[in-house]
């Protein structure tokens, strides 16, 4: 398992907008809790101004 440390700036930006993309997956809709966490851990990768943007959007 690759560790956030380990990734540039360009390789986190893409993990996030792919957890950002997956979690408004229609398979997850009845799984509240799973898009929950998702989007917790999106938190870790949202470390700078515009990441940070990305995911109050997503919260809105």
């Amino acid at each position: 398992m690759t560790r956030k440390s380990e990734l540039d700036e360009s390789q986190q930006a893409q993990m996030l907008d792919k957890l950002l993309e997956q979690s408004d997956s229609p398979v997850f809709f009845d799984w509240k809790d799973y898009r929950d966490e998702l989007l917790a851990i999106c938190s870790v990768f949202a470390d700078n101004e515009i990441s940070r943007a990305k995911l109050e959007a997503k919260l809105r």
